[in-house]
């Protein structure tokens, strides 16, 4: 697993990238998280309206960890199953939110803007100019 992260440390500073997004570096489409860790570093700074302005939903995130750890550790399979409900609930909201800002904000407004620097863009743009 370490590889992965190193080829991708790599390449993030091969193509000089200026996200983290794997998405976003790859084919230069952002994907449903991203914003977050703009919300994050918002919260940290104590701005709450920026934050939520970056990505609506960064309060499930948390919520969605605590989840997580409740799902590896029950024994309940009632408990299970509801969080498993909780979390497709969770996932169903960050698609779905992800659907109405890639309409409303896609290719111009960040975080949801089109990356021209990424992976594929760039191998696109290259074959363009080579026909």
């Amino acid at each position: 697993m370490w590889q992965f992260f190193f080829g991708y440390y790599v390449l993030l500073h091969f193509f000089d990238s200026g996200t983290l997004c794997f998405s976003k570096n790859v084919t230069g489409i952002p994907c449903p998280g991203c914003g977050l860790t703009r919300a994050f570093e918002s919260l940290i700074k104590g701005d709450v309206k920026s934050a939520f302005n970056s990505h609506p939903l960064f309060a499930f995130i948390p919520i969605t960890a605590v989840l997580a750890v409740v799902l590896r550790f029950s024994k309940s399979e009632k408990v299970k199953k509801s969080v498993n409900y909780v979390l497709c609930f969770i996932i169903f909201l960050f698609v779905m939110l992800f659907l109405i800002r890639l309409v409303l904000y896609f290719p111009d407004i960040e975080p949801m803007n089109f990356y021209k620097g990424g992976i594929l863009p760039r191998i696109f743009r290259w074959t363009y100019e080579l026909f």
